[in-house]
């Protein structure tokens, strides 16, 4: 396959990832979100409503969870904020270095799983699917490869895009280093 041929297949298949988190993005009301993990973050531009994703990041998502209920985030601010990239908060000194006094949470790019896995795919790139688990866009190997592996299941991560929240961590790929933001 020539280079330009993968370089417009790419294009096309982001395209059309593009286009459905837009669509959805537009239509708030095109399913009910899981109101036991769905956090409302009050800021001055607003709120922001936060639907979390146990299946995905389970750990990260009940510490979330737990600080909310303990008021931890109540008053905190964005201590960094790099436009068209992120922002960030949960920090009560305000400069990234603080946390919660909880133990840190360990990484959770990836996950396995098996066919009931809910993902709803949107493009079918070689080798691989990216759609959504609820309104998470997540990417996955394909189905077919279950077969093929030890327990029945295939990798599955998260994609970082706007709108999507993560916890902050340092460059340790794989070291307990997010507790709060």
């Amino acid at each position: 396959m020539s280079v330009l041929k993968k370089k417009t297949l790419w294009a096309g298949a982001i395209a059309a990832l593009m286009a459905a988190t837009s669509a959805l993005a537009l239509d708030p009301g095109y399913r009910a979100p899981d109101a036991d993990h769905t956090l409302v973050i009050d800021t001055t531009k607003g709120q922001v409503i936060v639907e979390l994703y146990p299946a995905m990041a389970p750990l990260s998502a009940e510490r979330l969870i737990t600080l909310t209920r303990q008021k931890f985030y109540d008053g905190l601010i964005f201590h960094r904020v790099i436009e068209d990239f992120m922002a960030q908060t949960g920090d009560p000194q305000g400069t990234g270095m603080g946390g919660s006094t909880l133990p840190d949470v360990k990484g959770e790019f990836t996950m396995r799983h098996d066919a009931s896995f809910p993902l709803t795919v949107a493009v079918r790139p070689k080798g691989s699917l990216i759609g959504f688990v609820g309104a998470l866009p997540v990417q996955s190997q394909v189905n077919e490869l279950m077969p093929l592996s030890n327990d029945g299941k295939v990798m599955a991560w998260g994609l970082y895009c706007q709108g999507v929240l993560g916890m902050a961590r340092d460059n340790s790929p794989d070291w307990p280093t997010a507790s709060s933001s």
